[in-house]
C-alpha cells in the first residue's frame, strides 16, 4: 500500500467504563470522552479542547518519505494568544491548525513502517519496543500501535 497522501482520524483508542479499553469511531470518541470530565475542574476547557484536537487530527503523508500532523485549534482562541504560547497557527482547507513535529515513514517490502519519534521500552497495545512501529493497512486504513486509525481522505 503506498501512504503517500491525506489522512484523517477515524477511531481512537480510549477507556470505556463498562468496556475496559475500545477502538471507537471519532464521535463516539469525543462523546464518551467529553461526558468523563468535569465540566466544574479548572482544566476542563484545556481538557475538552484535547479531545477535539485528537479528534480533530489531520496526518499528511509525504512521497519525500516524511509525515505532518496538523492538530484542529479551537475557533475561541486568538492568533496572538496561540502565538503567546509558542504555536504558530497555520491554514490548511480554511481551518487553523497547530502543526506537529513530524516523522518519518518507509516501505520494508509491502509493508509501511513509522518512526513514532521517540524510543520506548515497551508498548501495551502491541507488544512491540523501539521508534519504529510497523503500520497495519487493514481495510485501506492506517493504524499505529492500536491506539488511532487513520481513513483516506
Amino acid at each position: 500500500m503506498n501512504p503517500v497522501g491525506n489522512w484523517k482520524v477515524k477511531k481512537i483508542a480510549t477507556f470505556v467504563e463498562d468496556r475496559g479499553v475500545a477502538m471507537l469511531p471519532v464521535d463516539e470518541y469525543v462523546k464518551i470522552s467529553l461526558s468523563q470530565l468535569d465540566p466544574n475542574d479548572e482544566d476542563f476547557k484545556k481538557e475538552s479542547w484535547h479531545v477535539h484536537m485528537m479528534a480533530g487530527a489531520l496526518m499528511e503523508v509525504m512521497a519525500d518519505g516524511t509525515t505532518r500532523c496538523l492538530m484542529p485549534l479551537p475557533d475561541d482562541v486568538s492568533d496572538e494568544m496561540l502565538k503567546s504560547e509558542g504555536i504558530e497557527p497555520v491554514l490548511h482547507d480554511g481551518k487553523r491548525y497547530m502543526l506537529e513535529k513530524g516523522n518519518h515513514w518507509e516501505l520494508r517490502g509491502e509493508d509501511v513502517w513509522m518512526d513514532l519519534g521517540c524510543e520506548t521500552d515497551y508498548n501495551a497495545f502491541t507488544g512491540e519496543s523501539g521508534a519504529w512501529r510497523k503500520v497495519s493497512t487493514k481495510d485501506g486504513t492506517l493504524s499505529m500501535d492500536g491506539f488511532m486509525e487513520y481513513e483516506r481522505i
